[in-house]
């Protein structure tokens, strides 16, 4: 429940969804960023702008979506710091019914009773803040890996979706208050998150070092983009 620990997970979202991307293998097809042609076309069309090729669309555009349409639209600012990354980066990869089911039998295994549907209401909300964040964040990134590594892709991209997993638990564990090392899920976490940021032109140091810079470039990172969602809401 840490408004700003989606900054951090935009930044590991963007580590791994990279630049623009046409892969003939992957279903999605015509992909800017992780965003998909048609998710950007339903973007433009929400805001009354004409559609546009996916690889010309802004940094504030692509950031604008991931924001409203699986942040906001998970919730993620009233779950607990940790799951709330973890529900969001696999509502990005898995879409967001499937996030939803994960993060259910997770709280189920501690004792809950939530009907699996995929939904993200007010009940699973608050079994979820009700977890240990530390068992409900493993069993979360346990079954994302299980179901990926049962895909016929797994061979070409699993490797890659290994390592988002492997980061996200890490970074997911630190911010939950318990890093798997003293430093290193934190460090992460702030290292990717200047990383994300010099996208934007902020020619930060990647140093994992949450300095007076950095959380400048942070500050000023969430004006804009609040800016722009009221332009885009006027």
């Amino acid at each position: 429940m840490v408004a700003a620990n989606y900054s951090r997970a935009y930044a590991l979202v963007r580590k791994y969804e990279g630049g623009n991307d046409d892969d003939p293998h992957d279903p999605g097809g015509r992909t800017s960023r992780g965003i998909i042609q048609s998710e950007y076309d339903r973007y433009r069309a929400a805001i009354g702008q004409p559609k546009k090729d996916v690889w010309t669309a802004s940094e504030d555009e692509i950031a604008s979506i991931y924001r409203s349409g699986y942040w906001d639209k998970q919730h993620c600012d009233q779950i607990q710091s940790g799951v709330d990354i973890v529900v969001w980066d696999a509502g990005v990869n898995s879409g967001v019914a499937q996030s939803a089911k994960w993060a259910q039998r997770g709280a189920n295994a501690q004792g809950k009773a939530l009907t699996v549907d995929g939904k993200l209401g007010p009940a699973t909300i608050e079994a979820l803040n009700a977890c240990e964040p530390v068992a409900l964040i493993n069993s979360m990134c346990d079954q994302r890996l299980a179901m990926l590594k049962g895909l016929p892709t797994w061979g070409r991209y699993g490797k890659g979706w290994t390592s988002r997993v492997v980061d996200l638990r890490k970074a997911a564990l630190a911010l939950a208050g318990k890093p798997s090392s003293p430093s290193e899920g934190k460090g992460l976490s702030i290292r990717d998150l200047q990383a994300a940021l010099n996208v934007f032109g902020y020619g930060l140091t990647a140093d994992g070092k949450l300095g007076p810079k950095t959380d400048a470039a942070l500050n000023d990172f969430e004006k804009r983009l609040a800016a722009f969602k009221a332009a885009r809401a006027a």
